[in-house]
């Protein structure tokens, strides 16, 4: 909803959920603008597939970001929320490589948050260079409302301007 009142925003962000759980289970949705994204509901259980998850989120991403340029729209670098509450069940070697490269490439920047006491907030900083957070207790509002402003920043800099997203010391430790 915050991003959805903010007008630039909601002209230029896109969304898509990857969910991982279960039996390895990595279960990719359509790519929605903000405006017409409504979050899915996500339950926690079962096995961690957070290498698969990851890769399909990069291929993703990347065929997104073609797709854009075949129809000369311009993007800004996109933002990949990584979240997780448990230890991953696959390799996730690769792809958290895979990830690292991107992110010095530029094409991507990562956000790793571990959610709950179960979390591997050390494998789960494998992920990103800026390495990752914790959310502290439930703290799922400030969370949601700190992606928000983080997305709400990026929508309105400058193509290639580099920008400091807000702190996240109301919902985050590290």
């Amino acid at each position: 909803a915050d991003l959805k009142n903010d007008p630039k925003a909601a002209r230029s962000v896109r969304v898509l959920v990857v969910q991982f759980s279960g039996d390895d289970e990595v279960t990719v949705g359509q790519w929605q603008d903000v405006m017409d994204f409504t979050p899915p509901q996500l339950t926690a259980y079962g096995r961690t597939p957070t290498g698969s998850a990851m890769q399909r989120a990069l291929d993703e991403v990347e065929s997104q970001k073609e797709e854009l340029r075949r129809n000369g729209i311009a993007y800004k670098r996109p933002l990949i929320y990584l979240m997780s509450d448990g230890t991953p069940t696959d390799d996730y070697e690769i792809a958290s490589q895979r990830c690292l490269s991107a992110e010095a490439a530029n094409k991507v920047a990562i956000f790793p948050i571990a959610v709950g006491d179960d979390a591997d907030q050390d494998i789960l900083a494998k992920f990103s260079a800026r390495g990752a957070l914790h959310l502290n207790g439930l703290n799922f509002k400030e969370l949601f409302l700190w992606l928000s402003a983080s997305v709400k920043v990026v929508s309105q800099a400058a193509q290639g301007q580099a920008v400091q997203l807000p702190p996240t010391s109301s919902w985050a430790s590290h």
